[in-house]
């Protein structure tokens, strides 16, 4: 198959757009730090990920993750009307950790790397996107290939919006494997109630019938590239 031309520039421009808005991000989120503030945080450094190697950012996003897993799991805990106290304890000591992590971080400004290197570098990883795309053979998986599947939607998704082409069928299934995890986390943090657990596999099912549309777009889109 034919494979499309990636203008350089286009990549440079997504790079320091993202970068960009990171700083600020981060010049905020030193000063007071928010649920809102750390949620697009992750998002602008899983979207810098895809012309971007970083290991500090990739440490700050870790950090920042399970302070929103947490922020999520309360949100979730009162929708089920469980308790949150021990929730709420355990969201301000990540809070405290995520404010310090924020606070060390010092964006270096954009790397000194050519066009055609940030080509090099958003093929290979999207390409390895795909190898890792095709194991998924069906959508009938285990709680660990889920949980992967959710973090290889999201590169796939952010990548193919970096050169234009979004989707919406990708933010759907990267929504719905989210909200699988998020059950997920409160289960393991507080509680077994059925009620979650039929949540969860009414998601499961929902991801399952809109799997073969998402499967079919990111393998064209994606040997493409």
């Amino acid at each position: 198959m034919r494979t499309h031309h990636i203008p350089p520039k286009i990549l440079l421009q997504y790079k320091n757009n993202q970068l960009k808005i990171l700083s600020q991000l981060l010049t905020k989120a030193s000063k007071r730090l928010t649920s809102g503030r750390i949620h697009q945080l992750r998002v602008t450094i899983r979207r810098l990920s895809v012309v971007l190697t970083n290991r500090k950012l990739q440490k700050l996003s870790k950090v920042l993750g399970k302070d929103r897993d947490l922020d999520v799991a309360i949100e979730n805990a009162k929708i089920y009307h469980m308790g949150t106290r021990k929730l709420n304890q355990a969201m301000l000591k990540a809070r405290r950790d995520s404010q310090k992590a924020v606070k060390r971080f010092a964006i270096k400004g954009p790397e000194r790397s050519s066009r055609s290197k940030l080509v090099v570098i958003y093929k290979r990883m999207m390409r390895k996107n795909l190898v890792e795309f095709e194991k998924y053979q069906s959508i009938d998986l285990g709680h660990k290939k889920l949980h992967k599947l959710r973090i290889l939607m999201k590169e796939i998704r952010y990548g193919l919006e970096a050169i234009g082409k979004p989707d919406p069928k990708l933010k759907k299934m990267q929504d719905l494997l989210g909200h699988i995890h998020d059950l997920e986390v409160l289960v393991q943090l507080k509680s077994r109630k059925k009620n979650i657990q039929k949540d969860k596999e009414a998601t499961v099912e929902e991801v399952k019938s809109i799997y073969q549309g998402v499967d079919q777009l990111i393998r064209k889109s994606l040997s493409e590239i």
